[in-house]
């Protein structure tokens, strides 16, 4: 019966303790409420929302960041581009100019030469209408 009674207490005070801690908690929880509606919980609902902002800004800046110095090596890589091409532009305009020096020259060695037999060819027309 001894142990009966001191299970009996027990459990009466550990209801009595859970009705405290029930109760306890509903106070946090009204006094929580209670700041939230404060002027210094509506700062500090402004804190945390104005904390988020900052952690998303910082986010873009650090996104806008990599993207720009993606852009800049883009832009380094064609402008080397640029300048390889400009070169080699040069190159081949010269290599363009020789050759149609070239082409001119072996254009007026044919022409001279087509002059050469047309005028064989009228000569020989001459001697062949002189002939009886």
């Amino acid at each position: 019966m001894a142990e009966l009674e001191a299970v009996k207490k027990v459990a009466k005070k550990h209801l009595e303790l859970r009705q405290k801690l029930d109760l306890k908690q509903h106070e946090l929880a009204l006094f929580k409420d209670q700041i939230a509606k404060s002027p210094y919980g509506q700062v500090l609902e402004q804190l945390e929302k104005t904390k988020t902002q900052i952690g998303e800004s910082q986010q873009v800046i650090d996104s806008s960041e990599t993207r720009l110095k993606e852009a800049n090596e883009r832009c380094k890589q064609l402008e080397k581009e640029m300048t390889e091409l400009s070169t080699n532009r040069g190159d081949k305009l010269a290599k363009m100019k020789k050759n149609l020096e070239k082409l001119k020259t072996e254009l007026a060695n044919a022409t001279k030469a087509f002059k050469k037999r047309q005028q064989e060819i009228q000569t020989l027309q001459l001697e062949i209408g002189e002939l009886p």
